[in-house]
Formats: structure tokens, sequence, C-alpha cells
């Protein structure tokens, strides 16, 4: 377990209702919402000490056992956030109406909840409804969408903030990452995107890159060539760093310089900013956001880009009347 992340997280209002509840009144369906896997995982990781020792110490015997998978009663179901199928839900079902191995409670965490099938959903409503004594479910998801209504009314929604720049900036530098600061300030509060970012050696040329081509469309016309651009390749790379620049783009339109992150490229984001308004800026966040949206939906990438693109067309020419 990262040790700096884990405090980090520990001191959340997050995982202070787990804290609280479990010394309480310890539900018996919880539902953690964060598109931020990496500090989701944490929490999860650490709930599960809690409900076995008091400070989660990862220290004790208990968190031993937790730590290295040999706990016999918790079960992640997809440690791997992939689906789950109905044979797996069933087995857990029939396993939850027998007695704990040790003495206790038992825990049950199914990862990406929004992404599971209606039927693996429907099939552990019943489990959701009917909670056997001392068996409590631990649901993570990106955000409530796909999951159905029956669930939502049937689980305790525990959302996770995003974090500060500051954090995030304390736990890369404990990594002996050198670009803390410019990344911890991309990262948009998430450790996830923190991750990617430290790992991406080509993240500033990509950048570079997307901030010619977003400066290269002055008309619908210009976008058939600026389509195939490779860097594109990853479009969920490209989106995430296509965030951070237009920001970046409203921070230079309003001059909070100090905020900038890419402050290597104030020329280009500059020429950016003077090409839009604040409003033309803000509907441009808006299409970044809903690009994301669609590419979870599985739709083809070359269409999502071109819809982006021609946003951007579609704002810059009214930003000219």
């Amino acid at each position: 377990m990262d040790k700096v992340l884990a405090n980090i997280i520990k001191n959340t209002s997050a995982y202070r209702v787990f804290d609280r509840d479990i010394e309480n009144s310890f539900c018996h369906a919880y539902l953690i919402i964060s598109p931020d896997t990496l500090a989701q995982n944490t929490l999860v990781e650490l709930v599960t000490l809690r409900v076995y020792c008091k400070t989660a110490c990862s220290l004790c015997t208990e968190c031993k056992k937790i730590l290295s998978g040999v706990k016999p009663d918790v079960k992640t179901l997809n440690p791997d956030g992939k689906n789950v199928t109905v044979e797996q839900i069933s087995e857990m079902i029939n396993s939850s109406y027998l007695s704990p191995v040790e003495s206790g409670e038992k825990l049950y965490i199914i990862k990406n909840f929004d992404n599971q099938s209606v039927v693996v959903q429907n099939k552990l409503l019943k489990t959701l409804e009917e909670p056997p004594e001392s068996v409590h479910v631990i649901l993570t998801a990106s955000s409530t969408i796909g999951i159905l209504p029956t669930v939502l009314s049937r689980v305790k929604k525990v959302t996770q903030s995003l974090f500060r720049s500051t954090e995030i900036k304390k736990w890369l530098l404990a990594m002996g990452v050198e670009s803390a600061d410019e990344i911890s300030k991309a990262a948009g509060g998430s450790f996830t995107l923190a991750q990617t970012l430290a790992s991406d050696e080509k993240f500033f040329d990509n950048a570079y890159e997307l901030l010619n081509v977003y400066n290269s469309v002055k008309e619908s016309g210009s976008v058939p060539r600026l389509l195939k651009n490779k860097v594109f390749t990853n479009l969920a790379e490209a989106l995430n760093i296509t965030e951070i620049i237009f920001k970046d783009v409203l921070y230079t339109k309003v001059e909070l310089t100090d905020y900038v992150t890419l402050i290597n490229f104030r020329n280009e984001l500059r020429n950016l900013s003077e090409a839009l308004t604040i409003t033309a800026i803000s509907n441009i966040m808006s299409e970044v956001i809903i690009s994301k949206q669609k590419l979870s939906c599985f739709v083809t990438e070359i269409n999502i880009i071109d819809c982006f693109l021609l946003k951007i067309a579609e704002e810059k020419s009214k930003c000219k009347k």
C-alpha cells in the first residue's frame, strides 16, 4: 500500500463516513462514486482494513492478511475491474448465507459497477434487499450513470471529492517525480490522471501538438485534414490533455496566468484565447466532457474527434461575427 496516498485518503470526508459507520452502524451496502480509479481503489482498501482493524494500520496480522489477499471473509469479484458474470454473482449470493470463516464481518467488493450488465445488477438486487447478517457489499463506480435506480435506492452513496493540487504534488514528490508542480496542477484533482501524466514522457509534446491542431481550426473546411493527426491515436489521453489546455486557455483569457499549467506554451495559449470568448471556451470545455462520455459509450473515435473539432470551428466562427 502506498503510505503517502493512504494518509491523504484517510483525511477525506469519504473515509470518515466509513470510519464513523463501521464504528456505529455499518450499512449493508455502499456505492463509492469517483472517476479517480487510483484514489477509489485506495479508499476501498483502507475501508476493508478498517472493518477488521480500528486504525487500518496496515501492519497488524489482520491488515497483512487483507493486503496479501488471504483474508477468507473478504472477496473482490473483479480485482481487474472487468465485467462480472452471472455465475460469479450467483456464487457470491450462495456464499453470503454461509457463516464467516473467521469471527466478524463478511465483505464483498465489486468494482466498476456502472459497467456491469443489467442482468448482473438485477441478480444482485435480492442480496441488497435482504442482506444476510454480517454481510456487507461495497460497489464502486465512476458515476451513477448505468446503474439501475433499484440498485441506487438500496445502497448508501459515498462520493469521493477531487483532491487539492498540493496533496497530489506531495504524493508525486514522494515518488521522485521532477515535474510534480506542473503535473499536480494539470491533474485536475485526480491521482489517476497525475499518475498517467507522470508516466507519460510525451505529455508536453502531445500538449504542444494539440495546441497547434486547435489553433489550426479556422472553419469547418479545415477539419478533415486534422482528423487523422497522430496525436489523436490515444483519444482518451488526448481528451485529458485537451481538458487541461482549455482550462489554461480560460486562465489566459481572464489573465490568471499564475494558474496556467502549460507555462512553456504561453504564445500558443494566447493565440487560442484571442480567437475565443469566455462563453466559447466554456462551451468547448463542455464538449470535452461530452466527448469523454461518448468514448465510454463506445462511439466511433473518428466521429468523436470530428464533432469536437467542428465545435471549435463553430465557436471560432461565432466569435468573428
